[in-house]
């Protein structure tokens, strides 16, 4: 229940440093042409736009340089991979035709290796199929989950950051409120 606020925590501290380097130029930008409150709500909120901004391009910018790579790679194996398997079966047949006690041997292994495959797809695969799709059915919700928490976790954010002063004026006084303040000497 708690994982939406601790991605959110996380978010925050991360973006909270653009936040505060935008607030200050805004406020800066904007000192002698308006009141100072109003300044400060402006700034506010363009530090948190800025910085969520920030933060979503950086998340796009890592996965635009990833996931390329990952399909390439995949694309790779899948283009190599029946001509990599032609050439063994051909290198197979081409010692198998030399050697004929061993021609018969790989016959009799490929004969009980399609049957155990045949047994093992009519006894254990097709009977748990269901438990296979129910695996990739959590898998997915599992996966919407993450996405959920992971929004949830944005409007958090959000809200963390706007509040982050209110935030840690109240961690202070919590903090001297239960461990004694040392005296001075």
């Amino acid at each position: 229940i708690l994982m939406p606020f601790i991605y959110g925590a996380v978010i925050a501290y991360l973006l909270a440093p653009i936040c505060n380097l935008v607030e200050r130029q805004v406020r800066l930008m904007m000192e002698d042409h308006m009141q100072e409150r109003t300044a400060n709500k402006i700034a506010g909120g363009l530090g948190i736009l800025v910085s969520m901004a920030f933060g979503i391009c950086v998340v796009y910018l890592l996965l635009s340089m990833v996931l390329p790579q990952v399909v390439a790679s995949i694309g790779g194996i899948i283009e190599v991979l029946p001509g990599n398997v032609a050439k063994w079966i051909g290198w197979v047949e081409q010692r198998l035709a030399d050697n004929e006690v061993l021609s018969n041997y790989a016959e009799q292994v490929f004969k009980t290796l399609y049957e155990n495959m045949d047994t093992w797809l009519k006894t254990k695969l097709l009977p748990n199929m269901q438990t296979i799709l129910n695996g990739v059915s959590a898998g997915l919700v599992g996966l919407v989950v993450v996405l959920k928490n992971i929004l949830i976790g944005v409007i958090a954010a959000v809200y963390m950051l706007s509040n982050r002063r209110k935030f840690a004026a109240q961690a202070k006084k919590l903090v001297y409120s239960v461990f004694p303040v040392p005296a001075a000497n």
